[in-house]
């Protein structure tokens, strides 16, 4: 494989979802070291921020001017905390609607009953 090749394919690897940013930095750097050609640091950091594409994460990572990955995981944990903490806000939020869901249906079969009883009285 060529350099150009792996460039090319290291492009595809992007941050997932499923994974925090510092899980993301180590596999990508394991994939930047079995480049055909040595990788200058500065590059490194380049090609791994290249594939956090959600700007909320990847701007503060790049505003840190960080010059080596070992930098880029220090900040990385910062913001996987912050991710963490979203997500478990909205899981909570979540939750809360399901339960005002549940409720509103509570109420409106309670509404329905004593309508009927009431009608059933007259």
């Amino acid at each position: 494989m060529s350099f150009a090749e792996f460039i090319q394919y290291q492009s595809k690897r992007i941050l997932r979802a499923t994974e925090t940013v510092t899980e993301y930095i180590y596999v990508k750097n394991a994939m930047l070291e079995k480049s055909p050609s040595l990788i200058p640091e500065p590059d490194r950091v380049s090609l791994i921020l290249e594939g956090i594409q959600d700007m909320r994460w990847s701007t503060p990572l790049a505003t840190h001017c960080c010059k080596n990955v070992e930098e880029l995981i220090t900040h990385a944990t910062a913001i996987d905390n912050i991710r963490r903490t979203q997500r478990k806000m909205t899981e909570q939020q979540e939750t809360i609607l399901f339960q005002l869901f549940q409720i509103t249906q509570l109420m409106t079969m309670y509404v329905a009953t004593s309508t009927m009883m009431m009608t059933m009285r007259m």
